[in-house]
C-alpha cells in the first residue's frame, strides 16, 4: 500500500510540474496556484506554484507586496529559492509580531542528492525579505532508530495560533505530530493513531484528525484536548479526507468529505462529549439533512473546504470543485439550518483555501486558489466570486 501511495503522489507531483512549466507567463501571472496561506494580523496572503515560486500580496486588496511578483523565483531571491521543495505539498503560517512564519513540506533534497519528505521548511517574512530561523528544518522522526520517515505520506499540516504549534499527520505510520512554532521542538506525540490519518482542523482548543482507512473500525475522527491531549473518538462510519471545525456562541459545525465518494456531512459537534456530531437540517426539501452528494448538491469533485464565521455569527462552508463551481454552505447561527448556493467561476481544478479574519476571528473574505492559475475571493456572505489571475 505505501509503494502504491507513493507511486501515484510521483504521478500527480510531474503532472503538476509538467503543467506549470507548459504554461508560461510573465512575471506576476498565475500558472498553478497549489496551496495558500493568510497571516490575517499582519493582512498577508501566501501562495506557491511549482518549479519554487512564492507569492506575497497584501491579503485586503490583493496587490502586490512587491514590484517583482513571485517574490520567490529561479531568477527572483535565489537564496529564498533554494530553500523551496519544487512542488510544495503543504504550507501554513503562524503571526510572530509583525513576522510571517511559513512552514513548507514537499521532498527536500539531501546534500548526498536523496529526497526526503519530512522534512518542514520554516521561512519568516517580514514584509520585504525572507530568512531562514535557526531551527529549520524541523525533521519528523518517530524517535525510533529502526524506522525510516524520509518517504512516509503526510497528509496534512496545521498552525495552531492560539498555542504556537504546528501539527502534522503521517498517513504512513498512523502518527500526529505537534512541534513548537518558535524552536521546531516536540510538544505532542507522535500520537498514533489506528488507520491512515489525514485531514486536520483546529478550533477553540481541540485538533480533529480525519481518517482515510479503509477498515471500518479505523474510520473515526480522533478529537484532542490540546491542553492535555486526552483524546476521543466522533464515528461517522466513512473514511474522510478533508475535515473544518468552527464554533460561535451557540455550537460547534464541523463539515466532514467522504474519502471514497463525492458527499460532505454538515454536522452540529457535541461539545460536552466530543464523542458525537447530530445532522444539520435543510432549509430545502431537495436537499439531505446533513449531508451533500453527487446527485444532491454537488456538482463535481470536492477538492477542499474552508468553514468561517461571519459577523452576524452565522456560518458559512465554501466546497471547492474540480469543475470550477463553489458551493457555498450557509448555517444559521442557532446551527437549526443549512442553505446552498452554488457560485460558478470561469476557471477549473479549484482546490484549496483559507480566509482574512478579524481580530476577533469572524471571516470578511474566503479565497480559493486554482490550479488552472487563479486566485479567487469571495466577500463573506455574497454569492459573487471574484477570479484574479
Amino acid at each position: 500500500m505505501k509503494k502504491v501511495t507513493k507511486f501515484f503522489l510521483l504521478i500527480a507531483v510531474l503532472i503538476v510540474t509538467q503543467t506549470a512549466c507548459g504554461g508560461g507567463s510573465s512575471t506576476g501571472n498565475y500558472i498553478a496556484v497549489n496551496h495558500i496561506a493568510v497571516d490575517s494580523t499582519n493582512d498577508r496572503l501566501f501562495m506557491t506554484e511549482p518549479s519554487q515560486r512564492l507569492f506575497a500580496l497584501t491579503a485586503s486588496t490583493l496587490e502586490d507586496i512587491a514590484e517583482d511578483q513571485p517574490l520567490v523565483a529561479e531568477d527572483v531571491n535565489e537564496a529564498t529559492y533554494a530553500l523551496l521543495p519544487n512542488v510544495v505539498a503543504h504550507m501554513a503560517v503562524y503571526t510572530n509580531g509583525t513576522t510571517s512564519r511559513l512552514f513548507i513540506m514537499g521532498s527536500f533534497k539531501n546534500s548526498d542528492g536523496t529526497y526526503a519528505l519530512n522534512k518542514i521548511r520554516v521561512l519568516d517574512f517580514d514584509g520585504t525579505s525572507f530568512t531562514q530561523p535557526s531551527f529549520s528544518p524541523i525533521k519528523i522522526s518517530d524517535g525510533d532508530g529502526a524506522t525510516d520517515e524520509t518517504d512516509n505520506t503526510f497528509a496534512a499540516l496545521l498552525v495552531d495560533q492560539d498555542n504556537g504549534v504546528v501539527y502534522v499527520t503521517d498517513s504512513t505510520d498512523g502518527q500526529v505530530y505537534g512541534f513548537s512554532v518558535s524552536d521546531g521542538s516536540v510538544l505532542a506525540g507522535p500520537m498514533a493513531v489506528s488507520g491512515n490519518p489525514s485531514g486536520l482542523a483546529f478550533d477553540n482548543g481541540y485538533l480533529y484528525v480525519c481518517n482515510a482507512s479503509q477498515t471500518e473500525d479505523e474510520q473515526l475522527i480522533t478529537v484532542y484536548d490540546v491542553s492535555d491531549y486526552a483524546s476521543t473518538t466522533i464515528d461517522l462510519n466513512m473514511p474522510c479526507t478533508y475535515i473544518a471545525v468552527k464554533s460561535n456562541d451557540t455550537g460547534t459545525v464541523m463539515l466532514v468529505k467522504r474519502q471514497d465518494e463525492q458527499r460532505v456531512d454538515i454536522l452540529s459537534v457535541d461539545t460536552t462529549t466530543y464523542d458525537a456530531a447530530t445532522a444539520i437540517s435543510s432549509e430545502a426539501s431537495s436537499l439531505n439533512d446533513g449531508y451533500l452528494t453527487d446527485s444532491d448538491g454537488i456538482t463535481s469533485v470536492i477538492n477542499g473546504i474552508v468553514l468561517v464565521t461571519a459577523t452576524d455569527d452565522s456560518f458559512y462552508g465554501y466546497l471547492s470543485e474540480w469543475d470550477g463551481n463553489i458551493e457555498m454552505i450557509t448555517i444559521e447561527d442557532d446551527l437549526s439550518a443549512y442553505s446552498l448556493d452554488t457560485l460558478s467561476t470561469s476557471v477549473t481544478n479549484i482546490t484549496e483555501g483559507s480566509s482574512l479574519n478579524t481580530s476577533s476571528g469572524d471571516a470578511t473574505t474566503a479565497y480559493l486558489i486554482s490550479e488552472a492559475g487563479a486566485l479567487i475571493s469571495v466577500v463573506v456572505g455574497s454569492t459573487e466570486a471574484t477570479v484574479n489571475d
